[in-house]
């Protein structure tokens, strides 16, 4: 078996940019775009599968002038479920993205920029078999590595803005599951090798899931979190979850899920908050209950700490009072008198 990549759209996305005899600079957006077809991949040894994207990687490297490269993907959606069946190795699956990353290499200054925006998913992901494997509603793993050589500057950014995911997500993985109802595994690694200054950016800003997130079978890890399985970071930069929300309910080992996040190794979460009546904890490692609203009737109100320091207007959240959840400003949003 070899390498897979499926999307509703793209299978493969690489924007390269190298700047070995020269300044060099590269891009690629993807905007207003769409996909509605259900996407599968099976007996691969490397598993990308996305609702629009399988893999979006933008790689930016030089040696002794600039190199950007940038492949932002705004205004998007997709709407089918993704599967990926088996995998020898490993398998990331999203519904909108399956692997998103900046990778910048530099001696002097490198810059990758691989930002989502104002997009959706509204399939559910499942991934029945890997040794690893990452599985979100919105992005399997987002991964954001800027890497520094010799000297100056290498800054990667993979943020996602103004976007949501509703799908329910499973990952089932020998070694490592990973399952996020927006994000699987969200990972801002920076590295410097001698000297010189390597940035990492992946925030998660106004955006929210409300899909479960079920992660299972891993001999090492099985993390789950109704918004993040795994948020991580190492090294310089920010890997932010703010002002976000989640509803679904988060499964896998007793002490690495939660109502948010699943395990949150040195990233920040600000301002954000969750609900649902079987997990008991906000961040499942380190166990911290965090912003758990009373009841479904506190999502309704924007004077509710913390949706209070939340921005209500018409670029960022809506809500209809006593009506619904908040919503980016972007939906369409249909109230059926359900009151959910």
């Amino acid at each position: 078996s070899s390498t897979g990549w499926a999307g509703g759209l793209i299978g493969q996305m690489f924007v390269d940019s190298d700047g070995f005899d020269g300044a060099a600079a590269g891009t690629a957006n993807i905007t207003s775009s769409f996909a509605t077809g259900a996407v599968t991949i099976s007996n691969a040894k490397n598993a990308y599968a996305g609702g629009l994207i399988g893999d979006h990687s933008v790689d930016a490297t030089e040696w002794d002038y600039t190199a950007t490269g940038t492949s932002n993907i705004s205004d998007c959606y997709a709407t089918g479920d993704v599967l990926i069946s088996s995998a020898v190795t490993l398998a990331y699956a999203g519904g909108l993205v399956g692997y998103n990353n900046a990778l910048s290499v530099a001696y002097a200054t490198a810059t990758a920029n691989a930002n989502i925006t104002t997009s959706y998913a509204t399939g559910d992901v499942t991934i029945t078999s890997a040794p690893t494997s990452a599985a979100g509603g919105l992005i399997g793993h987002n991964y954001i590595n800027p890497y520094v050589l010799y000297s100056n500057d290498s800054i990667s950014s993979g943020d996602i803005t103004d976007s949501y995911a509703s799908g329910a997500v499973a990952a089932t993985a020998a070694t490592d599951a990973y399952a996020g109802g927006l994000v699987g595994w969200n990972y801002g690694r920076s590295e410097v090798e001698f000297t010189g200054t390597a940035t990492a950016s992946a925030d998660i800003t106004t955006s929210y899931a409300i899909g479960s997130a079920t992660a299972s079978g891993g001999s090492s890890k099985n993390y789950a979190g109704g918004l993040v399985g795994l948020h991580q970071k190492s090294g310089t930069g920010t890997v932010v979850v703010l002002n976000c929300f989640a509803t679904g309910v988060a499964a896998g080992d007793a002490s690495s899920i939660g109502g948010l996040v699943g395990v949150n190794t040195s990233g920040t979460i600000t301002t954000s908050y969750w609900f649902n009546a079987t997990n008991d904890y906000g961040i499942g490692n380190p166990q911290a209950v965090g912003n758990k609203v009373a009841n479904t009737a506190y999502f309704y109100d924007s004077t509710n700490a913390p949706l209070s320091s939340w921005t209500f207007d018409a670029t960022h959240w809506q809500i209809d009072s006593s009506e619904s959840y908040p919503y980016l400003y972007h939906q369409v949003w249909t109230w059926t008198g359900s009151g959910d």
